[in-house]
């Protein structure tokens, strides 16, 4: 795995890449090293919940209003995987999540005042395979 900071880098994303281990493929594809620890899984999906782009993702699908499930590709060894998630864009609001399980973890979205409301997100996932 690449020292942090990277040697001789001075921009953070390539910083963060190189730590990462992570590629962009020139044909649009992503890969990663396969290891303990790294990215695992992502994906960032519309309002609807249809994908915009992933990997290692196999669904997401909108349960009701605020409520979203994601199944993953490869299930994960436990439900003790890291999850990150974002709201979307400049829209504001509050995002959680719960119901980690192997092959699925479920996302709830808010508007700013606390009230379930659809919204887009970014969902990374960390964790053992």
């Amino acid at each position: 795995m690449a020292e942090w900071p990277a040697s001789g880098n001075t921009d953070w994303n390539t910083k963060m890449l190189a730590y990462l281990a992570i590629e962009h493929e020139t044909d649009g594809t992503h890969s990663s090293s396969v290891t303990n620890g790294l990215i695992k899984a992502w994906v960032r999906f519309t309002i609807a919940g249809t994908i915009s782009d992933s990997f290692n993702v196999t669904s997401v699908v909108k349960d009701a209003t605020g409520k979203y499930t994601i199944t993953w590709d490869t299930d994960f060894a436990n439900g003790n995987y890291a999850i990150v998630a974002m709201i979307a864009g400049a829209v504001g609001g509050q995002i959680t999540w719960q119901n980690a399980v192997v092959g699925s973890v479920k996302i709830f979205t808010y508007d700013k005042i606390g009230a379930l409301a659809d919204k887009g997100c970014n969902v990374i996932a960390i964790g053992d395979q």
